[in-house]
């Protein structure tokens, strides 16, 4: 009897062991699984996660270097083979001024990641503000010149860099106090000028300003001939004065030549220009402006920061700048930066004793310092490196390069989800 009962202990004992050992390897397995789909999905998720980085970087380098590529919203996908079936989908929406929205998605067949950003955008900042004198067009015929062969007694002073991508001629009695470069030195003429820095080779890229691409509420918008004694709108505003038109009623653009209005230009489809947006300008300036002119812009008295610290003026003409004081000056300074699309010229200064210019200038064709109307004015040239800064230029302004614009990108936030 108790041998058969040992019998049914042994195996009773043995199933039980058996029973335990399979529970025990169940369990194994199944943790193991467990631990195998976990490293799976971290797998998915960190692959996911990295295709959804990389569509934000993608995001980022279209906004940076292909402004003009999408339109509001712009959608875009990696291709299929990216990597292994791994594929990113990218949303970019402009929300207000140059802040964008990007949404990128990286997802596969078993995992899926969401990152957003805000960005901010700005142009890049041109070159042409790193110089007290700049000429930056490419035609053939640009000229920077500083002469005072025609003025004996003369003295012109440039303190900075100046820079031509056409010739350069500068005369006896001229010092430049920086650096001068061209983008071939052999159109260098220095007839007994005194340059203290280096003389380099170098190359502008610049073309115009958009006017149209420029909006808010910050900027103060006219139309047709306006004059200015002073600027007091309040700080940090853009300020554009534009060519006047009228509807024709019904006739044909007749274009330039037409006496039916005076001053009248040529005109656009079905319209007449009346008056061209030129600006005469002078007084003191409190604030930081820029002042767009779509026709030229006369400087016609001394123009004076009221605040030499904190006030800042760049005045800009889409065709010519032309400083003309009258008769009766003597000692006049102009406070602020100039850029002409065309020309800067100088003219009626025969009574002015010393212009001092406290900014700097920039025009695409031609500065040339000699008077039209004669005068023996010194001229000084003094760079302000504020315009560098200068945030309205950086967050307003979008200039037109030969060139695909590079801008620069600012990250305001980022979510994952």
């Amino acid at each position: 009897m108790t041998h058969y009962c040992q019998k049914g202990s042994a195996l009773i004992m043995t199933l039980f062991v058996a029973l335990v050992l399979f529970i025990l390897g169940t369990g194994i397995i199944f943790a193991s699984n467990i631990e195998l789909k976990i490293a799976n999905y971290d797998k998915n998720h960190k692959i996911v996660s990295y295709m959804a980085e990389a569509g934000l970087e993608e995001a980022l380098y279209r906004l940076k270097n292909e402004p003009g590529f999408w339109k509001d919203p712009y959608n875009f996908e990696s291709d299929e083979d990216f990597y292994e079936g791994n594929t990113y989908s990218v949303t970019i929406t402009k929300d207000y001024n140059n802040t964008y929205h990007i949404k990128s998605i990286g997802q596969n067949q078993k995992a899926k990641r969401e990152i957003s950003a805000d960005v901010k955008v700005y142009p890049d900042f041109p070159k042409i503000f790193n110089y007290a004198a700049v000429v930056f067009q490419e035609t053939g015929d640009e000229l920077l010149k500083f002469a005072t062969k025609k003025n004996p007694t003369r003295k012109i002073t440039i303190t900075g860099d100046i820079h031509s991508n056409g010739k350069v001629i500068l005369d006896d009695k001229v010092t430049i106090k920086g650096n001068v470069s061209l983008k071939s030195l052999s159109d260098l003429e220095i007839n007994g000028a005194m340059i203290e820095g280096e003389t380099l080779e170098d190359e502008i890229d610049f073309g115009h300003v958009n006017i149209e691409s420029i909006s808010g509420s910050d900027v103060i918008r006219f139309e047709g001939k306006k004059d200015f004694n002073g600027l007091d709108y309040g700080t940090d505003k853009v300020i554009i004065v534009r060519d006047y038109y009228e509807e024709d009623e019904g006739e044909e653009d007749q274009g330039e030549g037409s006496d039916k209005k005076k001053g009248k230009g040529k005109g656009k489809k079905g319209k007449t220009r009346v008056e061209p947006g030129d600006i005469n300008i002078s007084g003191e300036i409190n604030g930081r402006y820029v002042v767009i002119a779509e026709g030229d812009i006369t400087i016609n008295g001394e123009i004076t920061y009221g605040d030499p610290d904190e006030d800042l003026l760049l005045l800009i003409s889409q065709k010519d700048i032309v400083i003309n004081f009258g008769k009766g000056s003597k000692n006049r300074k102009i406070d602020s930066y100039l850029l002409a699309e065309n020309e800067i010229s100088f003219s009626n200064l025969k009574k002015l004793k010393e212009l001092v210019i406290n900014g700097g200038m920039a025009a695409g064709k031609k500065i040339d310092s000699e008077h039209k109307g004669g005068g023996n004015a010194d001229l000084k040239i003094n760079y302000d490196s504020r315009i560098k800064c200068f945030k309205l230029v950086k967050e307003k302004l979008y200039f037109t390069y030969d060139t695909d614009t590079v801008r620069n990108i600012e990250v305001i936030e980022i979510d994952f989800k």
